[in-house]
């Protein structure tokens, strides 16, 4: 399943995620990765930092989804109409090496 994703990283091991638009938490693609305990799904975790870096993707690693998490929001889109996403934690198995981190942070 390819899903484009948001990404925004609360520390090296946990980052929220936000779906694409129009989704709810009965999505069937939602609602795959919120039972991801119960049906086994691998969940690898890419990551670019922006389109001006070039083509670069960054494996960081598989992730496990922080279920408690999961809640439907309503965003306001740049034409002003208002859609739904969710937006869910996630953990990593394994931290984000510190250097390449602090790169994707790095706005320069």
């Amino acid at each position: 399943m390819k899903t484009s994703i948001y990404v925004f990283f609360e520390s090296r091991n946990e980052f929220v995620w936000m779906s694409k638009n129009k989704r709810k938490l009965n999505s069937p693609d939602v609602s795959q990765i919120v039972d991801q305990e119960q049906t086994n799904m691998r969940i690898p975790l890419f990551v670019k930092k922006s389109n001006a870096e070039g083509n670069d993707f960054y494996y960081l690693g598989n992730m496990n989804i922080k279920k408690e998490t999961a809640l439907e929001k309503m965003i306001v889109k740049e034409d002003g109409d208002k859609v739904s996403v969710i937006e869910m934690n996630f953990m990593l198995a394994s931290p984000v090496e510190k250097s390449l981190y602090d790169y994707l942070l790095n706005s320069n």
